[in-house]
Parts: C-alpha cells; structure tokens; sequence
C-alpha cells in the first residue's frame, strides 16, 4: 500500500503568528481555505500523516517535521485519523507539549468512533477540543505576542514537501526519486513502468539546494526505511533560482556528495530541469495563460536553467555519474505545457516512462560492473 506524507508551510508577510495543523489528508486538502478564514496575523503549516501509518512511525514522522525548524508556533490543531488506543495518543500529545510547552492545543474531531478517545484526552489534559469552525474561534482567543516580529527566522522553512512510501517487495530493487514537482507530475508513470523490476518511494519537495533542509529531510525520511537503496534518481534546479550558476553547482555540489554517503550502494542518476515556457505560441493553450511580462521573466528563467543543466553535466563527469538530458527531451513538448512549468497527462507520461528507461539501463550497468 502507498502512503503520502505531506508538509505545507505557508506565509504572508503581515503574518507575525503561526498555526500547525497535523492530521488526515482530508484536512490537508482543505488547507487553502482554512488560511482565508484565520484571523489577521496568522499563518498555518499544515502536516497530512496517513491513517494506516504505525504509532512509532506516526511519531518518528511528527517529529521530523516539528523538526523544520524556524518556525515559533502559537497554535496546534492535531486532529490525526488513527487507530490508536488512548494511551498511544496521549503519549503522542505528551511529546507534542513537550516540544510545544507555550503554544495552544486543540484536538480535532473528525466524526468518527475515535472522537469518544479524542474528548476523553482533552478533558484530562484540559485541552480545547473541537471541529474546524471551533478551532478558527479559539484562535481569536492566542494572545498576543509582546514582539510582533515575523514568525519566522529561517526563510528556507517556507516551502512544501511530498513523500510517498510503498509497500516493498523483499527481492527487487528500490529506487528513490528526488525533485520537485516534476518529478512528483511523472512519479507515477516512472513507477508503473519499473513495476514488474523495481519499487519506486518519492521524495518532491519546493526547497531548493542552497541550504542544509534538502539534505537533512531527505536523510531522515529515508533512515525509517532501512533497506537502503539500489538508485537515486536527483533533479534539483527549478526551486533554485536566484542563485547564480557558480553559486548553484557549490551547493549542487555540496547537496549530491552529502547524500551520496547516506546512500553510498546506489547508482546515482543527475537529471536535468525541464524548460521553462517561453514560446510566444504556447500563452493560448495553457490553463494558465501567460502574459508578455510572464514571458519575458520566463525567459530568463530558461536560460538560467540551461546554465544550470551545464554546471550539473561537469559536476555528473568530476563524480563520475550518469546524468539524464531531461531538458532535451521535453524542449519542444510545450503543446504539452499546463503553465510555465507543468505538463498535461502526455507530457507527464513522456517523462516519467523515460527516466524509468534510464535507471532502468544504469541499474543494469551496475549489474554488469559487479558481476566483473
């Protein structure tokens, strides 16, 4: 069975308090409407955990997120759609406080059995507890803070993060894919085609390579699976502009060598970005039309990911990896373009069944190699 973990951090820049959400995918999905109904100076982060994760992997995960860091919370609405006893949850609660001892619970509740457990628990721990529109209510009620200053002291907190994890057969080999949501678009495709010789776990997120967070999620993630891996697949740049080309192959640099070592009996696999959409024939047939101003700052964009792609194509040749032209590949598939950036089912197909042909090719490299 798959499972999608999700973090979302959002941020206004009035915002000076800061509400957590951790809870079921049904929550998370209703995040952008909750952040319209917050009261003036909050903003939310909102994590999804699923229903059928283990108690210990539930906590291992929460902490991994409380761990982002950077972020001061005011408020936490915990309203998690497990099976678990009383007493698992309140020791999920008890390192919550501990973690959080000055912010403001409120349990959710969700309609379900589990409510009798969740109204139990907050009248022993004397704890708010309530649906959406209650927890929204309460919120009006966080007191203020002495210092209005900005919530949050490390920008690169901002940002999203997909995980999916899949249920492994013992004897094939695991691939990882790292990127964005590039990757995340195409993760399917790349798994069905590799799904009678590999399985595939996903890791997507907005932050890009010019900061630690990458490489600490990444490392902490996957150390709950401890199987290890047999190829990674890497793509980072679109998330990275705003760096120069030098700047961006140090950390590239920087970030590929450190996770090398946390998966040192991988065939690593350096993927190019996709272009960014520039071709003044293109604006009509997106869902998101783009402007000339639009177009202009794509085209800068563009070319600084083919600046990009270069730096990582002598950065593949000094660590003697594989590297995947995936901008040539879709360099005249913008027919196939959502936006600037996303691509319709066909081009999502077209990408990922061809990085799954080219791990798929190294993966037997690397067989052959050991077999010498």
């Amino acid at each position: 069975m798959n499972r999608i973990f999700n973090y979302w951090c959002a941020h206004s820049d009035g915002a000076y308090r800061q509400l957590l959400i951790i809870g079921d995918i049904a929550l998370y999905d209703q995040r952008h409407d909750i952040e319209k109904r917050l009261p003036d100076g909050f903003a939310a982060t909102t994590v999804s955990i699923p229903e059928d994760i283990s108690y210990e992997s539930f906590l291992t995960t929460l902490m991994l997120f409380l761990k982002q860091g950077g972020i001061s919370y005011d408020a936490v609405y915990f309203r998690p759609k497990c099976s678990f006893d009383k007493e698992q949850y309140k020791k999920l609660l008890d390192n919550l406080i501990a973690l959080l001892p000055d912010t403001m619970l409120i349990l959710g509740s969700c309609g379900s059995e589990a409510d009798k457990t969740v109204c139990a628990v907050s009248e022993e721990l004397d704890a708010a507890y309530g649906d959406v529109d209650t927890m929204l209510s309460l919120l009006t009620t966080v007191p203020k803070r002495k210092e209005e200053k900005a919530m949050l002291e490390d920008g690169e907190a901002i940002g999203w993060i997909k995980y999916e994890t899949r249920s492994f057969e013992k004897m094939r080999p695991r691939v990882l894919l790292i990127g964005d949501s590039i990757i995340w678009g195409g993760h399917e495709f790349t798994a069905n085609a590799l799904v009678d010789r590999a399985d595939v776990n996903t890791f997507v997120t907005s932050f890009g390579v010019n900061g630690t967070r990458l490489s600490d999620i990444v490392e902490n993630l996957c150390s709950m699976d401890s199987a290890g891996y047999d190829a990674v697949y890497f793509n980072n740049g679109l998330h990275s502009h705003g760096q120069t080309p030098e700047e961006y192959a140090e950390n590239y640099r920087k970030t590929v060598t450190y996770l090398m070592k946390c998966f040192p009996n991988a065939k690593w696999i350096l993927g190019f970005s996709t272009p960014v959409s520039d071709n003044p024939k293109s604006g009509d047939r997106h869902e998101t039309p783009i402007t000339e101003k639009q177009r202009a700052d794509n085209s800068e964009k563009n070319t600084l990911a083919k600046q990009y792609n270069e730096k990582v194509r002598v950065i593949a040749k000094e660590l003697s990896l594989p590297y995947f032209d995936a901008y040539s590949l879709m360099a005249d598939k913008d027919e196939w373009k959502i936006d600037s950036y996303h691509y319709n089912e066909q081009g999502k197909r077209l990408f990922g069944e061809a990085v799954a042909s080219k791990i798929l090719s190294e993966m037997a490299l690397k067989a052959e190699d050991n077999r010498r």
